[in-house]
């Protein structure tokens, strides 16, 4: 069950143990919110981590607070937030563009790929295929992240999506090393590389 955002500012001001949110920089928050996640605590993380985000907008850290926003979707997406993170994740990718030449395509890879997980749990396929061709448009090399492309391939069979497990098993094949058993379940799908 989600938190109401009331419970959430109790619990952001028992971590801050009622010192001001701004009285502290967006590293000092950063920091926090990485102790957090490091001790499995994503819930706390992810409070940590928009408050972070927040700050590093306020001092026009425009990256910084783009990374802050990123793990602190991620953080929700990890406590089963997923009715926050969902628009968090679509902030991070409309961010993300007007960040400009210095942007992390990881970040955007990241939020499309939890984006992507949604779609598939709700078994939709239509939004999965648009989503994922507007990944496409976005970051021109998605997916590019490894283990993000074993789980889009077996996504993409589950909802019979045909075109992008060809696209999937390509980028797969653009990469190495391959595992043995991610080219034995390719060659299972009677996808070889193409030349």
């Amino acid at each position: 069950m989600t938190a109401s955002p009331h419970d959430h500012r109790e619990l952001l001001d028992r971590l801050l143990k009622g010192q001001p949110v701004e009285t502290l920089d967006s590293r000092t928050l950063g920091g926090k919110a990485t102790y957090r996640a490091d001790r499995g605590q994503p819930l706390e993380a992810a409070l940590l981590f928009e408050a972070a985000s927040r700050r590093a907008a306020e001092d026009a850290d425009e990256l910084t607070a783009l990374e802050h926003a990123a793990r602190a979707a991620l953080c929700c997406f990890e406590a089963g937030e997923v009715g926050r993170a969902v628009p968090m994740w679509r902030e991070v990718i409309a961010w993300h563009g007007r960040v400009g030449p210095n942007r992390d395509d990881h970040m955007v890879e990241w939020g499309f790929y939890h984006l992507l997980l949604f779609a598939a749990q709700e078994m939709d396929r239509r939004a999965f295929v648009t989503l994922f061709t507007e990944a496409e448009r976005t970051a021109p090399s998605f997916p590019r992240i490894h283990p993000h492309q074993a789980e889009l391939l077996e996504l993409a069979v589950t909802l019979g999506c045909n075109d992008l497990v060809a696209k999937i098993a390509a980028a797969i094949y653009r990469r190495r090393p391959i595992s043995r058993a991610l080219r034995a379940r390719l060659k299972q799908l009677g996808l070889g590389p193409s030349r």
